[in-house]
């Protein structure tokens, strides 16, 4: 019986020991997306601050603004077809 009671002693132990381990390695990706999160966002403005970036954004934008050609319809089929195809139907 002091076994049995023992063991359950040293179980819950490892336990425990394995739950403070593993609310360390939640809190610290946690702290690790904040930091992507804003390295991320900072990015993003160094680029749309950019001219040469907002230059290529403006062609990209005007060509995808032409949705009356006919190789924008093909692309977007073929794109539409790609994305089902993913999702296995």
């Amino acid at each position: 019986m002091m076994r049995s009671l023992k063991a359950f002693q040293v179980a819950a132990s490892e336990i425990e020991e394995l739950y403070r381990r593993t609310r360390a390695v939640i809190q610290l990706m946690s702290e690790a997306n904040k930091l992507a999160d804003g390295w991320i966002y900072e990015f993003l403005i160094m680029i749309e601050n950019d001219p040469l970036m907002m230059n290529a954004f403006e062609m990209i934008n005007a060509q995808n603004l032409d949705v009356t050609s006919e190789e924008h319809i093909d692309q977007n089929q073929d794109d539409l077809y790609d994305l089902l195809s993913l999702m296995g139907w």
